[in-house]
Order: structure tokens, then C-alpha cells, then sequence
């Protein structure tokens, strides 16, 4: 049993259950720490999401999730419908794309790295991390607003630079975008004026539907 193992090894390193045919993760992970590793309960491999594989995972919640995960957290492309019973804390990138969530209800409480929702459903923000650190992404879902984005994105290194990404939603209002981006912010919105972005403090370029626009204009820096 891998999680037995796991134990039995002292508890650190990852654990990789993708593409594993999970219905609901196991019991005994609920009391697991991951340390030095990363969690990975995703289908990696998109096609299998349109096979009748039994290797797909697919599952609803997170229920029994280990709730402290010093590193990564994978569950993308598992057709989840609620992050209830997910991790707590993640000292790494959450990545929760790819799914038929509506909301983000029951994210973890910290997030030490990128918060990935791109790819579903969401008709809300509610729920995610007040602070991001390296990039948030919450493309591609069915926002008209962006009430409950975290208030602030910020950098851990120059690959993970506080980049904030929002397109292909279909964006009504941007009330709610953090006011501090430390690195850039792709955007799009029709129609969108730079003036928009008036009071929000960004230190990379602006992107807005598809063009670079003067970032200095925006910040007064």
C-alpha cells in the first residue's frame, strides 16, 4: 500500500496518486503531513478524460485530503464539484483546473505559491487565499466580476513573479482585482480602458485583450 509505505518511510517525498482510478481518496490520508513533496491526486494525462479508462480519477470532493502539504497540490482534471475536505495549508503551487467547480469554497487557508483555477466553471472568487505568492490564474471560468481575488499576488523569485491572469470570462466588472500585482497582469475584458486600472499597484507589464499597454500610466511609478 503505498500510503503505508509512505509511513513506513518516515512520511516525507511525494505522493503521486494520478490517474489512479480513485472514486474517493483513502481514509488514511486525512491524518497525513506531506513533507518535502508534493501531492498529486490529478488525471495528468487530458486525453483520459474522454476515455472510458479506469485509470481516471474522479472525484467529487476532496474528502479525507491531507491538510498540510509542504509542497505542491495537484487535483486538476477530476472533475471535482467542491474543494471540501481539501488541504489547509500548501506550502507550494494549489492547482484545482479543469473541473466543474462553480466556486472555491474550502481552499486552503494558505497558499505559499501559484493558485491555478483556469478551465471550469466559476461563477465566484470567493473562498481563494488573500495572498497568492507567484501567480494566479483564473482564466477561462464564467466570472462577470472579480469579488473575492486574492488582495494581493505577490513574487517568490523572477519564474514565480506575481503574474496575475484573467481572460476569456466573461468579465462585466473588474471590482474586486488585487491592488497589489508585483508582476504582471494579463486581462481581458470588452470593452476595458487602462483607466480601469487606476489604484491598483502593478510592477510588470498590463496586458488588456491581448495588448501590452504602458504599465507606468496605471501605477505612476
Amino acid at each position: 500500500d503505498i500510503v503505508k509505505q509512505y509511513i513506513k518511510n518516515g512520511g516525507e517525498g511525494s505522493l503521486d496518486f494520478s490517474s489512479f482510478g480513485l472514486r474517493e481518496l483513502p481514509p488514511i490520508l486525512k491524518g497525513i503531513t506531506v513533507m518535502n513533496g508534493y501531492f498529486d491526486c490529478s488525471n495528468q494525462d487530458n486525453s483520459i478524460l474522454y476515455s472510458d479508462n479506469q485509470s481516471k480519477n474522479i472525484l467529487k470532493t476532496l474528502k479525507n485530503s491531507p491538510k498540510i502539504v509542504y509542497g505542491n497540490f495537484y487535483c486538476q482534471n477530476i472533475e471535482l464539484e467542491s474543494l471540501e475536505g481539501g488541504p489547509e495549508f500548501v506550502n507550494g503551487e494549489f492547482n484545482c483546473s479543469y473541473n466543474k467547480l462553480t466556486s472555491l469554497s474550502h481552499s486552503p487557508k494558505y497558499v505559499e505559491g501559484s493558485f491555478i483555477c483556469e478551465c471550469g466553471f466559476l461563477t465566484t472568487l470567493e473562498g481563494c487565499p488573500e495572498v497568492v505568492y507567484g501567480i494566479f490564474d483564473c482564466s477561462d471560468n464564467e466570472l462577470k466580476n472579480l469579488i473575492g481575488e486574492p488582495k494581493k499576488v505577490s513574487s517568490i523569485d523572477d519564474a514565480l513573479n506575481g503574474t496575475f491572469h484573467c481572460y476569456g470570462n466573461p468579465l462585466e466588472s473588474i471590482e474586486g482585482i488585487p491592488l497589489v500585482i508585483e508582476g504582471n497582469c494579463v486581462i481581458e475584458k470588452k470593452p476595458m480602458s487602462l483607466d480601469e486600472l487606476r489604484g491598483v499597484d502593478i510592477g510588470g507589464y498590463v496586458i488588456i485583450n491581448g495588448e501590452k499597454q504602458d504599465h507606468h500610466i496605471v501605477t505612476g511609478k
